[in-house]
């Protein structure tokens, strides 16, 4: 069997490998798709989150709620406009990976959670300045990982935390992390995807006719991801996670065995979710020969789901070697998101197509797909499938 393809050849999407952290990628031009309306002010987070200004966000003059409790109407604003091009000659904002906060040994549940949380909230405004540049793709890409990472310490932290005091900051979350997702995908298909198949095709001109109504539409799903990063809706989101994590409301919910959890060790916590964890995606994982499309894209979540718990939870278990493990689900995880990579190109593909004319469009339409068709997803996916299956957990 072929090696993988390497990602500069044709791969769709960038995944990084671990360390410090892996990721988790003219004439015949057409008019982009309409800009759907922007999306409401999302009714106010739990009152214990003080909202904070987020970047190119002031801060309201007067408080959310009136004398009585009640919350304000929101003042008519206008849309955010997108930021004025940077001169030639100054440097775009820089792009911090995502990183990880150290866990000691003896932690708390509650405190692990408080530091993995914080950590990325950290990372969530570091990277904010270089995804509203857009100068580099790795500005929105970065951001996506911590919101996506934040999203899974959520998640994971639920049942202790209690499902009902995190759930509004989840959905905060996945709104945020889908308006900046066209965005990303653009940025994929513009500068990784478009480029290998030219390459594979000896640099066909025909191809080129897909770059201008690609780029048209990138710019589009930029300014709406500007428009959200500096709404008052993701300053709101912000303030409500740093308040949470200072104030710990999920403490008036809960009660006796809850507040034990709170204070039981964070190792025992982490042995039994990674369990759980491990045994959902063997589960998923038999047959594998056999599973539709739809059966791998949830094979490749819950191995997402697991790589971030252990990823979360490796420093608890130095003496373990996490490094190798958190190679192989990384490995699963990429040649499992192939398939989903294919399938987003196809979404885009169609929003080119919706409104192509030219003979020459068509046939470069066609390519594409013919290119994503022919890279024996499946096949990689397989053999990653082996190899992690083959590898025993770091944390038994």
């Amino acid at each position: 069997m072929s090696a993988p393809p390497d990602r500069a050849k044709g791969r769709p999407r960038r995944r990084a490998s671990p360390a410090p952290l892996p990721e988790d990628g003219a004439a015949g031009a057409v008019e982009p798709p309409p800009e759907p309306a922007p999306a409401p002010d999302a009714p106010p987070l739990p009152p214990d989150a003080t909202p904070t200004a987020g970047p190119g966000t002031a801060p309201d003059a007067a408080s959310d709620t009136a004398p009585d409790g009640t919350p304000r109407a929101a003042p008519a604003r206008a849309p955010a406009p997108a930021p004025a091009p940077a001169p030639a000659h100054a440097r775009a904002p820089a792009v911090r990976r995502v990183q990880l906060p150290d866990l000691p040994q003896g932690i708390t549940v509650e405190e692990g959670f408080v530091r993995i949380a914080a950590g990325m909230v950290r990372a969530i405004e570091a990277n904010i300045p270089a995804a509203l540049d857009g100068t580099r793709p790795e500005g929105i890409h970065q951001t996506r990982v911590a919101i996506r990472r934040l999203r899974s310490a959520l998640a994971l932290f639920a049942n202790a935390l209690g499902p009902d005091s995190v759930a509004r900051l989840r959905a905060e979350l996945k709104w945020l992390a889908a308006s900046l997702g066209p965005a990303r995908d653009w940025d994929v298909f513009v500068t990784e995807t478009l480029p290998a198949v030219q390459a594979a095709l000896e640099h066909d001109p025909r191809l080129e006719r897909l770059h201008a109504p690609a780029e048209a539409a990138r710019k589009a799903a930029y300014r709406r991801a500007r428009a959200a990063l500096t709404g008052r809706r993701a300053a709101r989101l912000l303030g409500a996670l740093k308040g949470a994590g200072e104030r710990r409301p999920w403490r008036r919910h809960l009660q006796g065995e809850g507040l034990a959890l709170l204070d039981a060790p964070l190792a025992s916590f982490a042995l039994d979710t990674l369990d759980g964890r491990l045994k959902r995606v063997r589960k998923l994982g038999r047959k594998f020969d056999e599973r539709r499309i739809e059966e791998l894209h949830l094979l490749r979540l819950r191995a997402k789901r697991l790589r971030y718990a252990a990823e979360f939870f490796a420093p608890l278990f130095p003496d373990h070697a996490p490094r190798k493990f958190l190679r192989r689900i990384a490995a699963l995880q990429d040649a499992l998101g192939h398939m989903q990579d294919a399938a987003t190109a196809e979404a885009l593909l169609a929003t080119i197509a919706a409104s192509a004319r030219e003979r020459d469009m068509h046939w470069a339409l066609g390519a594409v797909r013919g290119f994503l068709a022919g890279r024996g997803a499946r096949e990689f996916a397989r053999a990653a499938w082996d190899a992690f299956r083959a590898r025993d957990p770091f944390w038994r």
